[in-house]
């Protein structure tokens, strides 16, 4: 009779273990969404990183940049969050566009991935209603400038209004398409094509349709001569 008590106590007291360290992993994961979304709320908005917009001598004209009968198009698929992005914008655009866009053998396009989450999505639905002014590319260049770690609220919608307002963006005006997500279906449409095309990161390079294997400047750069007449 003593051991039969003995045991009934003991799984008693296991389930209330148990429900002791449920309440536990549910208040820290509580907490843990509590944290993120103070961080989405009050990330600073007063430590970005400023650009000056650059001036191209070719059509920048919506998402791309060069001449639109150019014999050649590099297709570039991109998320604002993703660091491999922000290099090839950094590095590897800038030597296309002297190499092959400013002298009208390419034209370079931007594309939609917005893949690794929320702050993609944010980021994405900026840069669309920056182009609404004409501002794709210098609305662009300052995500990337500001681009932190991923899905920490870099791209909070408090950071990226201050991006349109640094920009000098009429404010009001990208704020309504902002905040409607006006967007949202060219996004979509740019990851389902995306998607039907076989990528599944970024950056992710096509050269008049056929993928290139390498993100580097070589690769590309071989496959536009390979393309060009």
């Amino acid at each position: 009779m003593s051991s039969k008590i003995t045991n009934a106590e003991r799984r008693r007291v296991q389930r209330q273990r148990r429900r002791t360290l449920n309440i536990i992993i549910v208040a820290g994961i509580s907490l843990i969404a509590a944290a993120f979304i103070l961080i989405l709320v009050l990330q600073p908005v007063d430590d970005l990183v400023p650009i000056t917009p650059q001036t191209y001598p070719v059509p920048a004209e919506g998402l791309s940049i060069g001449n639109p009968d150019a014999p050649v198009l590099v297709e570039v698929f991109e998320d604002f969050q993703c660091p491999s992005c922000k290099q090839f914008s950094d590095a590897i655009k800038p030597q296309l566009l002297q190499t092959f866009v400013y002298n009208g053998i390419a034209r370079l396009q931007f594309r939609h991935y917005p893949f690794i989450g929320a702050d993609s999505l944010r980021a994405a639905n900026a840069t669309m209603c920056a182009n609404e002014q004409g501002r794709f590319w210098d609305f662009h260049d300052i995500v990337f400038a500001n681009q932190l770690a991923q899905n920490i609220g870099a791209y909070s919608d408090r950071r990226l209004e201050a991006m349109a307002d640094q920009l000098g963006l009429d404010v009001a005006a990208w704020s309504a398409c902002y905040d409607e997500d006006r967007y949202e279906v060219d996004i979509q449409a740019d990851q389902a094509d995306a998607g039907a095309r076989g990528v599944t990161g970024t950056p992710t390079i096509f050269v008049n349709g056929g993928r290139v294997a390498q993100n580097d400047f070589t690769s590309i750069a071989a496959a536009i001569n390979a393309a060009r007449p």
